[in-house]
């Protein structure tokens, strides 16, 4: 289908670079990334700049293949070169990749990096990053779904809340649970996007 669409825009390109992580191919949804950012510098037809959801992408690509180093350089590609600024999201993503390498004092820094740079988390995410912190990620995946449920049963219409529960089920492959949390979304009217699903 992606291939048959004429004119490509932005969730067109989101889509298909998290759809490849989403199915275990993280290596295609990273070479069409670096494609479509191509294509922006060359002032291609197709070419979109990339924005803070196809990060969540790239990075959730990242974590999936264990690629510290390709995961360092898209961050600070995403901060430096496209002048987008870290959420929550990012953050969770980069801790993951730090933790899928065992590297969990790298794990630890970044989420204490997150509550200094992000300046819309709630209080109860930077509680939460700091229970992570302090768990170690020893639970992994379940520990994050723990978190995520207990955010969104606080704040049912919160979108950032089953984002974060959406990217704590990618990262771990878990990717029958992600198809929940959207499927819970559309029940709900959660909107993504500016699009009700």
């Amino acid at each position: 289908m992606f291939d048959k669409i004429r004119y490509r825009n932005q969730v067109c390109w989101n889509a298909i670079i998290l759809g490849h992580c989403i199915h275990g191919n993280p290596a295609d949804g990273l070479e069409l990334f670096t494609d479509t950012v191509d294509r922006c510098k060359v002032g291609g037809e197709e070419g979109i700049s990339p924005d803070e959801i196809s990060f969540v992408g790239v990075l959730s690509d990242c974590a999936w293949a264990r690629l510290v180093t390709e995961g360092r350089n898209y961050f600070s590609q995403m901060k430096n070169k496209f002048v987008i600024k870290p959420n929550f999201a990012h953050y969770w993503c980069m801790a993951n990749i730090y933790v899928g390498a065992e590297l969990s004092r790298e794990a630890e820094e970044i989420l204490r990096q997150m509550s200094d740079c992000v300046e819309d988390l709630s209080s109860d995410s930077v509680l939460w990053a700091n229970l992570l912190i302090s768990c170690r990620f020893r639970e992994g995946a379940t520990f994050g779904e723990r978190i995520a449920t207990s955010l969104i049963e606080k704040e049912p219409k919160n979108l950032s809340y089953y984002q974060l529960l959406m990217n704590v089920y990618g990262v771990a492959g878990q990717w029958e649970d992600a198809a929940r949390v959207k499927q819970l979304m559309k029940d709900r009217g959660i909107e993504l996007l500016g699009v009700i699903l």
